[in-house]
């Protein structure tokens, strides 16, 4: 993956003219009893590999820091993290709700309905993947655990199950084939998508 941006005729600034790179915000996780912003080191790694500039983006009840970050980034990814608060798509807390995390679930959200509707680049991964479903007004599965098996007992390294992704879609273009074997470590997925929200796999376990 190469995220290079050329700059426009119009552009100002030392770099006129030159492949600039791109400024990738990945949504930090959020500690409140330690008063801590964390993120695993391979975002950051896999985001410099790739020819970005990795800006972690801490979550604080601040409205205008969205604008911010859209004025400074040039795509964004939602990471992995605990679980969403089901207010968000309507439900009460049912057995099996994890620890959620009002703060960020509030300022993620604010941000990834912007992003959709700008039509922003945007990457969800776990949490982030199912975050930017609730965004669009889709629901999910509060607790994995309570209707099927999906904590594999494996290193995490090591892939656990099969998917077959469909055609026409976005990852069936980046990959190879329409076939992988992934691991999984989900507590909550996708039960409804979001508008507009398309299913790239389905997930039968």
């Amino acid at each position: 993956m190469n995220v290079l941006l050329e700059n426009e005729p119009g552009d100002t600034g030392e770099r006129k003219g030159e492949a600039m790179k791109a400024v990738i915000g990945i949504s930090a996780n959020h500690n409140a009893a330690e008063s801590l912003y964390c993120l695993k080191e391979a975002y950051v790694v896999s985001v410099r590999e790739g020819g970005g500039v990795p800006l972690i983006l801490p979550a604080l009840d601040d409205v205008a820091l969205v604008d911010e970050y859209l004025d400074i980034c040039d795509a964004f990814i939602f990471s992995g993290g605990g679980d969403i608060d089901p207010f968000y798509w309507g439900e009460v807390p049912e057995t099996g709700l994890g620890e959620i995390n009002p703060l960020r679930d509030s300022f993620e959200l604010k941000l990834a309905r912007r992003l959709l509707l700008q039509n922003i680049p945007v990457l969800g991964i776990c949490r982030g993947c199912q975050l930017l479903s609730v965004a669009s007004g889709g629901k999910l599965v509060q607790d994995l655990a309570t209707g099927m098996s999906h904590e594999q007992n494996a290193p995490r390294y090591y892939p656990f199950h099969d998917i077959l992704v469909y055609k026409e879609t976005l990852l069936a273009r980046i990959m190879d084939n329409h076939e992988a074997r992934v691991n999984s470590f989900h507590h909550q997925a996708v039960r409804e998508a979001g508008v507009e929200m398309r299913v790239t796999f389905p997930l039968h376990i």
